[in-house]
C-alpha cells in the first residue's frame, strides 16, 4: 500500500482525494481556546468556529475508509 502525506489546508488538499481512501488523517485545528497568541488569534466567534470545524469533518468522513 503507498503511504502519501499531504500537507496544506485541509479544504484545498482534500478536494482531489477519493472517497473512502484514507486510513488515517489527523487535523490539529484551533481550538478556539478565546486567547491571542503570537501568530494566531484564537478567539473566532463560537458559530463560525463550528461552522468551520463542521466543513472539515464532514469532509473527513467521506474520506475514511472502512
Amino acid at each position: 500500500m503507498p503511504l502519501d502525506v499531504h500537507f496544506g489546508d485541509n479544504l484545498e488538499v482534500v478536494s482531489g482525494i477519493p472517497s473512502a481512501s484514507v486510513n488515517l488523517i489527523y487535523i490539529d485545528p484551533p481550538f478556539n481556546t478565546q486567547q491571542a497568541f503570537e501568530h494566531y488569534d484564537d478567539g473566532v466567534e463560537h458559530s463560525l468556529w463550528l461552522r468551520a470545524m463542521r466543513a472539515r469533518l464532514e469532509i473527513i468522513y467521506r474520506l475514511i475508509a472502512g
